[in-house]
Parts: C-alpha cells; sequence; structure tokens
C-alpha cells in the first residue's frame, strides 16, 4: 500500500510539472504581474511604464511604474542583448536610467538630458545615446560615421529624434524641422542612412506632415513624439539589412502611420513581428508566404504612442 501511494504521489507531481501555460490574449495593463519564469525578450514603454514580454508574447509582467511620475508618457526602451538589464528614458526629467529585469536601479545617467533615443551595442557594453542632437556613449565609444545631422537650409526646430546602429557602424536616424511659408509653418519628417563604408551612397529622405498658422501652438502637439527607425536583420537570402520605420500621429483619438522602408517593425531569426497603430502585436515566419500574420498581444495604449525594443534571439 505505501509503495501504492509513493508511486501515486509520483504521477501527480509529473502530471502537475507538465502542465502547459496558456497563451495570454486580450489587453496588457499597468496591472500585470509576472505570471511566471520565463526569458524576456521584448520591451515596450507606454505611459503607464515599462513593461517586459516573451518572445512568444505569451508572458508579460511590469518592470518600472510611471504612475507616481509628474509627467507620464511613453519613452524609448532598449533592452540589451543579453536580455539582463535595460535602459529607459525618465519621463520627468529626459535621462536614461538602466535597470534590471527585475526593476532594480542599475545607473542614472544624469549627464545626458533632453535624450530622444538609446540602444545597446558589443553586447551590453556600450549604451549610445541619443541627447540634444549628438549622439554619446557610455561604455566603450564606437568608430561611427561622419554624421550629417545638420538642419536643412532655410529649415527651423531641428531635432534628431531616432537613432540606431548596425554591427556594420552604419547609422540610420530620423529628424523633424519646420520651414516658414508666409504665414504657416510646414512641419517635414525624414530619415538618412550614413555608411561607414566608403562605397555606399548615403541616404537622405524627406516628407511634409502638417501645416500650421504661425500664431498656433504646435509644442503639444504629439505627433511630433512618435518616430522610430530601426535596422532589422539581413533576410536569409541575401546578406542585407533593411531599415525598417514606423511614424505615428496621434490625433482625434486615433493613430495614422507610414512606413520608411520594408513592411514589419522587425525580422529576427526567421520571424517577423509588426506593431499595429492600435497597439496589437503581430507574428509570422519569414518563410510564410501569405499575408497571415497571428495577433498574438494586445497593449493598451489608451490612445497614446507605444515604443517598443527587442533582443537578439526573438
Amino acid at each position: 500500500m505505501k509503495k501504492y501511494l509513493i508511486l501515486m504521489l509520483i504521477i501527480t507531481v509529473t502530471i502537475a510539472s507538465c502542465e502547459k501555460y496558456e497563451v495570454q490574449y486580450g489587453t496588457e495593463t499597468a496591472a500585470t504581474t509576472e505570471l511566471q519564469d520565463g526569458v524576456y525578450e521584448i520591451a515596450y514603454s507606454t505611459e503607464d511604464g515599462v513593461f517586459l514580454i516573451t518572445a512568444g508574447l505569451d508572458r508579460s509582467k511590469m518592470v518600472v511604474s510611471f504612475a507616481n511620475k509628474f509627467n507620464p508618457r511613453a519613452g524609448r526602451v532598449a533592452l540589451s542583448p543579453k536580455k539582463d538589464k535595460l535602459a529607459y528614458v525618465d519621463p520627468d526629467n529626459g535621462v536614461p536610467i538602466i535597470v534590471d529585469t527585475a526593476g532594480n536601479v542599475l545607473e542614472e545617467l544624469t549627464q545626458y538630458t533632453n535624450t530622444n533615443d538609446l540602444g545597446w551595442y558589443n553586447g551590453d557594453e556600450t549604451l549610445y545615446i541619443l541627447s540634444n542632437n549628438q549622439i554619446h556613449f557610455h561604455g566603450p565609444s564606437l568608430d561611427l560615421p561622419v554624421s550629417s545631422f545638420s538642419s536643412p537650409s532655410g529649415s527651423q526646430g531641428y531635432q534628431v529624434t531616432t537613432v540606431d546602429i548596425n554591427k556594420n557602424l552604419d547609422v540610420v536616424y530620423g529628424v523633424i524641422y519646420y520651414e516658414f511659408g508666409g504665414s504657416y509653418r510646414t512641419w517635414y519628417y525624414a530619415y538618412g542612412v550614413d555608411y561607414k563604408s566608403p562605397t555606399r551612397t548615403d541616404i537622405y529622405s524627406t516628407k511634409s506632415y502638417a501645416s500650421y498658422h504661425a500664431f498656433q501652438n504646435v509644442g503639444a502637439d504629439s505627433r511630433r513624439s512618435y518616430h522610430t527607425l530601426r535596422f532589422s536583420d539581413p533576410e536569409s537570402w541575401r546578406d542585407v539589412e533593411e531599415i525598417s520605420g514606423v511614424y505615428g500621429v496621434f490625433a482625434t483619438g486615433r493613430y495614422t502611420y507610414d512606413r520608411f522602408e520594408g513592411d514589419y517593425l522587425l525580422r529576427k531569426s526567421g520571424f517577423e513581428l509588426s506593431v499595429s497603430e492600435d497597439g496589437g502585436l503581430f507574428k509570422r515566419t519569414v518563410s510564410n508566404s501569405s499575408n497571415y500574420r497571428a495577433r498574438l498581444w494586445d497593449i493598451d495604449t489608451d490612445n497614446e504612442p507605444l515604443f517598443l525594443d527587442w533582443a537578439i534571439g526573438f
């Protein structure tokens, strides 16, 4: 009888340990906590705070809360390729803060104000920081190509809003600026690529997106704060990295967006991840020739900008 009870206990424990975790669909909120141990490879930020989710988009946890911030808003996030820490921009003072995946503060880089973007290089040895239209390095410096962060002739209000650096040390960047024409200001967004290789021709492209009367207060227009460009991994059949971009506009309760090049926000390790204007995250295999994308997660953006980053291995 004793042997029978021991056997039943072993079988019960074994079955319990094999219980499958059910994928969580629905809306992500600030109240979400870590559901079980797992590898988190995607970080995102909304006005609620900074979150981590798994590559499979089946588990999520809040890392940093903005509930006590004076000016809670989404900001840039950067998850280290080692998946052991991430950097984000403090919404109150605009400085980068580095935390571990439990949310413990490791470093607060108060010397860099007005930070618009950041990212990791050399694993997590170098954090590059876009601040005040310049790239700074926290850690070993990177030998980047000569920057063409220069205001177009006749433009005003020039600001570099986003930057990304690939393994070849090519730099892709986005800018916004405006020009006066009569009694109106026309705003433009643009992107450029400065290639490290001298045999490649640098790229610059621009388009207008809005005009305002000179007396209008456009400083509060949130369309100027959501501008993202990233390099994606090379496609499997060619050794060329693509530039993926999302330009988001918050107006009349909805988003619209334009993509510069590429159809998806992210392509890595045989998968593509895209984010929709309503906060839906989609995933599909690169080999899938159809247009079907599985919607795996909803992020509650509350009609506010959403910023997203990923770690190698997605």
